[in-house]
């Protein structure tokens, strides 16, 4: 019974470092999901919401709440909207306040398509997490319960 009772502990503790890991994996692609959602809708803290959210999951509702949805910028010249991802007032030339925060048309799609790869990811390894704990608490309690079956010793 000891051997048995020590041989369930340990997988027990292997079966829940793995989960720590898929847990610690969903916590990366959630924080790469922000920071690349950031990049896309020209945040200069793009990095700031990334790590934040990566190691805090609420900056990630945060981050949610307080993103712009919409892309236009008011030019402090002219009164004029514009796109944000425009380097410049079309009306007077000013220059974009986001000009260096701009990447090319290719790094924006990027940017696009990273933030639903990393999205799908951090869902999928949450429900991993989700599931693999459900089975390994089943597992755990179904087995101890069978060792104190199998015993003479009742508590």
């Amino acid at each position: 019974m000891p051997s048995q009772l020590a041989s369930v502990l340990t997988l027990f503790v292997i079966y829940m470092l793995l989960i720590c890991l898929i847990s610690t994996a969903s916590a990366v692609f959630l924080g790469l999901s922000v920071y690349n959602d950031a990049r896309y809708r020209c945040n200069g803290n793009a990095v700031m919401w990334g790590l934040l959210s990566g190691f805090f999951g609420i900056a990630a509702i945060i981050y949610l709440c307080i993103r712009s949805s919409e892309k236009h910028l008011t030019c402090l010249r002219c009164r004029q909207t514009y796109p944000s991802d425009s380097p410049c007032c079309p009306v007077c030339g000013l220059p974009s306040p986001n000009v260096s925060r701009i990447g090319t048309p290719q790094q924006m799609e990027q940017w696009k398509k990273r933030r639903k790869l990393f999205l799908i990811l951090f869902i999928v390894s949450i429900a991993l997490t989700v599931i693999a704990s459900a089975a390994v608490f089943v597992w755990y309690f179904n087995s101890i319960l069978r060792m104190v079956e199998s015993s003479q010793y009742y508590f």
